[in-house]
């Protein structure tokens, strides 16, 4: 833990008293077997080097039918914008892995999981510029919203995937 993962933890404290804060090792938490129906995870799965093994831990928590709702940087994208200059490359030294939607999609059906929907979102700074996102309504809206409809093309993939049922 860091002193950001600190600071982070106080203010959620401090903002939050009825809120139970709870700072895990992701790859052993600790609670139990089946104890939530969903785990909302932002931009979190970049930053596991072990994949596999981290969906079989949130698997283990979450109930049968249980959801999970993933946002992750859609590497494609990315790469295409550094391509056209638009973005610098980044190096971001905390990420594992950036990953593209089939890659995504694979890792969770190859980890026996039931992908639900695909979707995206592109963010402001991916655009291909600002004056250009508020000179042209409709072009902004597009670009904002085509990952809905294409996630390919969007900057971010949302992916929902439910823990299948146990077999009797």
């Amino acid at each position: 833990m860091n002193e950001d993962d600190l600071e982070n933890i106080k203010v959620l404290k401090e903002r939050y008293p009825k809120l139970k804060v709870v700072h895990a090792d992701a790859m052993e938490l600790p609670f139990e077997n089946e104890s939530f129906d969903g785990c909302l995870l932002i931009e979190i799965i970049e930053h596991v080097n072990d994949v596999p093994k981290f969906l079989k831990e949130i698997s283990r928590i979450l109930k049968p039918n249980g959801r999970y709702i993933i946002t992750t940087p859609n590497r494609a994208v990315t790469e295409i914008f550094v391509k056209l200059g638009v973005l610098k490359p980044k190096i971001c030294s905390h990420h594992f892995k950036e990953y593209t939607v089939k890659e995504l999609k694979d890792i969770f059906l190859e980890n026996g999981l039931k992908i639900v929907n695909i979707s995206g979102i592109t963010q402001i700074r991916y655009s291909i510029s600002k004056w250009f996102i508020f000179r042209n309504k409709f072009a902004s809206g597009l670009l904002l919203n085509i990952g809905r409809f294409l996630p390919l093309l969007a900057s971010n993939i949302i992916l929902i995937c439910e823990k299948q049922t146990s077999e009797k």
